[in-house]
């Protein structure tokens, strides 16, 4: 079975800013987009906005665009390997809001694109940050 999650990337239009959040260790300790899974029945659009409010306190934005980005890989969750698939989506807002973290995170940063490879390596965020760097109009 796949575990379906959202990555929405949120970006302020007036500095091209995107934001960034740290888990907490016992999550894992990573730095991500806000992210999480797809609830039965709900629409990826709005799993997208529900997780934006839910991890950042963030509701009002200027747009929400689905992204050409699909992710699979394999997580160990609980000391099992799941399939999990990853659809991307790109939030634009016109200023940095004060962000209020949920629980599962510990820290959040508005950042240039070019500057997540020192937050993270892994492939999808970067793959997906790359795309953004190169123009997209926000």
């Amino acid at each position: 079975m796949i575990r379906k999650n959202v990555q929405i990337y949120i970006v302020c239009s007036t500095d091209s800013k995107l934001l960034m959040l740290k888990r907490t260790k016992e999550r894992s300790g990573y730095w991500q987009p806000v992210c999480g899974g797809i609830e039965t029945g709900e629409f990826e659009n709005d799993t997208a906005i529900r997780e934006v409010c839910e991890e950042t306190g963030i509701t009002q934005y200027d747009y929400i665009k689905k992204l050409p980005f699909e992710f699979k890989y394999q997580e160990p969750k609980n000391g099992i390997e799941m399939n999990m698939e990853d659809v991307c989506f790109l939030m634009s807002i016109k200023s940095k809001y004060d962000i209020v973290l949920s629980d599962e995170h510990e820290q959040y940063k508005w950042i240039d694109f070019d500057e997540v490879s020192a937050l993270t390596n892994w492939d999808p965020i970067l793959t997906v940050c790359e795309y953004l760097s190169k123009g997209i109009k926000i």
